[in-house]
C-alpha cells in the first residue's frame, strides 16, 4: 500500500513540475519572441517556423529532468518525515522518474517528427547515424532508444550528484560546487594545452570509441548506448548508497 501510495505522490508532483516546466520554456523561447517581434514592429519578417524549430526541445527535456533529480532532497525530506523507509522511497523514485523520462523522451520524439516532416529538420541521431540501419522506420527506433538512455544517464548523474550534496550542510554544498567548478575549468584548461598531449590523444580515442567512429566518421550508436546504461546503472548504485546515509536536516 506504502508504495502505491508514494508512487502515485511523486509521479503526480514530477508529471506537474514537467508540465510547468515546459510552458516556462514555451513563453520563453516562443512566445516572448512572438510578443517582443509585434511590439518592435519587425512581426512582417519575423519566422515563427525557425522560433520552433530553433527551440531545442530535446536539449530544454534534459535540462528539466536533470534539475528535477538534482533538487529531490524536499521530497525525501517530506515522505521520510511521514514514515516512508529510505528503500521505499528510493524504488518508488527511480520508477516514478522512469516514467517521467519516459514521457520526455516521447514528447523530443513527436517534436523531431513533426520538425523533420514540415521543416526537414533533424537530430543529434540522425546528424550522426542516419545510416547506422537502411530500414528508416527501425533506425527511428533506435534513435528513441538512444536518445531514452541518455535522458536515463543525465537524470542517474543528477540523482548521484544531488544525493551525495545533501549529505551536507548548504555552505558545505556551495564549497563542493564552487571547488568542483573550478576543477572543471583547470580539467579543460590542461587538456586544451598542448603540454597533455599525451591525455588529450587518449581522451580523444576514448571519446571517438564511445561515439562509434570509423575513419573520420560516426557509424554505430550502439557503444554509446552501452556506455549509457553501464553509466546509469552505476550512478543508480551511487544514488542507493548516499541516500541510505542521507539524514534530515535540522533547520
Amino acid at each position: 500500500m506504502k508504495n502505491k501510495v508514494v508512487s502515485k505522490y511523486l509521479f503526480q508532483k514530477h508529471i506537474k513540475l514537467l508540465a510547468v516546466a515546459y510552458l516556462y520554456a514555451l513563453i520563453i523561447l516562443v512566445v516572448m519572441p512572438i510578443f517582443f517581434a509585434i511590439i518592435s514592429g519587425t512581426f512582417g519578417t519575423f519566422s515563427i517556423s525557425n522560433t520552433i524549430e530553433n527551440s531545442n526541445v530535446g536539449f530544454i527535456t534534459t535540462l528539466i529532468l536533470g534539475g528535477m533529480a538534482l533538487l529531490s532532497y524536499e521530497d525525501y525530506k517530506f515522505l521520510i518525515q511521514n514514515g516512508i523507509s529510505r528503500n521505499t522511497y528510493f524504488k518508488n523514485q527511480i520508477s516514478s522518474y522512469g516514467a517521467i523520462i519516459l514521457i520526455g523522451a516521447v514528447i523530443d520524439e513527436l517534436y523531431y517528427l513533426a520538425m523533420h516532416f514540415f521543416l526537414n529538420g533533424t537530430n543529434f541521431y540522425q546528424g550522426c547515424y542516419s545510416d547506422f540501419i537502411s530500414n528508416e522506420f527501425l533506425n527511428e527506433i533506435v534513435g528513441f532508444c538512444y536518445h531514452l538512455l541518455w535522458l536515463v544517464a543525465v537524470v542517474t548523474s543528477a540523482l548521484a550528484v544531488g544525493s551525495f550534496l545533501s549529505l551536507f550542510s548548504k555552505r558545505v554544498q556551495r564549497l563542493i560546487i564552487i571547488c568542483g567548478f573550478v576543477a572543471m575549468i583547470v580539467l579543460m584548461g590542461i587538456v586544451s594545452s598542448s603540454i597533455s598531449t599525451i591525455a588529450v590523444t587518449w581522451i580523444d580515442d576514448f571519446i571517438k570509441f564511445i561515439l562509434g567512429y570509423q575513419g573520420q566518421r560516426t557509424v554505430t550508436p550502439v557503444y554509446s548506448m552501452l556506455f549509457f546504461f553501464i553509466w546509469s546503472v552505476i550512478m543508480i548504485g551511487f544514488s542507493h548508497i548516499f541516500y541510505n546515509r542521507k539524514q534530515i536536516k535540522r533547520v
